[in-house]
């Protein structure tokens, strides 16, 4: 890969990585918001919190700091943004490397991302409460939100990869 295509390829990835993690969020939102009272309780029951604030708090933790609410809420939009665009290069590997479609590595980047992460790392790390302690709609949330990220990041790459190509291909491109 020459180094105007890994620039370009980078610049990419995180503007599809950024509109991915906000349909991601609007989303899951949208889910929670529609969940029953007695799931939103058993829910806030099993956690520590918001995941990517948790690990915002333990990083800051780790280094001697203390956050103030505002400081947790950026850092932990900054972890949460940093995991969504991480999709990007997970996509782009998945159709370059592995050979698989635009819907099939879309899918492969966004069950990766939440048996990995939401159902895999947060509760090894202690950023969650183990799957179990939560309910079923939490988990189908979390699938939901991470198949529409992984297939926002499909249609942001691939759209971009065409106008890329149909600018190399128009004159003085």
């Amino acid at each position: 890969m020459n180094p105007r295509s890994l620039i370009s390829d980078s610049a990419l990835g995180a503007t599809a990585g950024i509109i991915a993690t906000g349909a991601m969020d609007l989303v899951t939102t949208g889910i929670y918001r529609a969940q029953s009272e007695a799931t939103k309780q058993r829910e806030n029951r099993a956690s520590h919190g918001v995941a990517y604030q948790v690990a915002a708090r333990k990083a800051a933790g780790a280094l001697g700091a203390d956050l103030d609410e505002t400081q947790l809420t950026r850092a932990g939009a900054a972890i949460h943004y940093a995991l969504g665009i991480s999709a990007a290069p997970t996509y782009m590997l998945l159709r370059r490397s592995a050979g698989l479609g635009p819907w099939a590595a879309g899918l492969a980047t966004g069950l990766g991302i939440f048996g990995i992460v939401d159902e895999g790392l947060n509760p090894l790390l202690g950023l969650t409460s183990p799957p179990r302690a939560y309910p079923l709609v939490t988990h189908l949330r979390g699938l939901a939100g991470h198949l529409l990220l992984g297939f926002a990041a499909a249609t942001t790459i691939e759209v971009g990869w065409a106008l890329q190509r149909r600018l190399r291909l128009a004159p003085g491109g």
